[in-house]
């Protein structure tokens, strides 16, 4: 783990994120930890003393350089019904669809590139 905190030097100020009662000592007991892996991406971490809030402890802010990668789909593959395929009609449709295609195929190019793409 990385202590984004500690890693970079604020002013004093910007530093403590608890201020013990009747303003006697300022310390620093909150983090921002991240995974080492992404210790680059922090650009700054520092508390924010005399933040709206009715507490005594000071909000703790980091920021952050995301990139995003895009996600590509996946194309989905067209699967045969080998259940619908254990009937002898069934299978039988099938093979006549099959050859024909293929029949068809070789009368219409003499290029086997061309008919194997037409084929997949």
């Amino acid at each position: 783990m990385y202590i984004a905190n500690t890693w970079f030097t604020p002013d004093r100020r910007h530093r403590y994120t608890w201020m013990k009662p009747g303003n006697t000592g300022r310390y620093q007991i909150d983090y921002i930890l991240t995974k080492c892996i992404y210790w680059n991406s922090v650009c700054n971490a520092k508390a924010y003393p005399g933040a709206n809030i009715d507490c005594d402890q000071n909000p703790v802010v980091a920021r952050l350089r995301v990139k995003l990668k895009k996600v590509l789909k996946a194309t989905v593959r067209k699967h045969w019904h080998l259940e619908t395929m254990k009937d002898e009609g069934t299978a039988m449709n099938y093979r006549c669809e099959i050859d024909t295609a293929i029949v068809g195929e070789k009368q219409e190019s003499a290029d086997v590139n061309g008919r194997w793409e037409h084929l997949k």
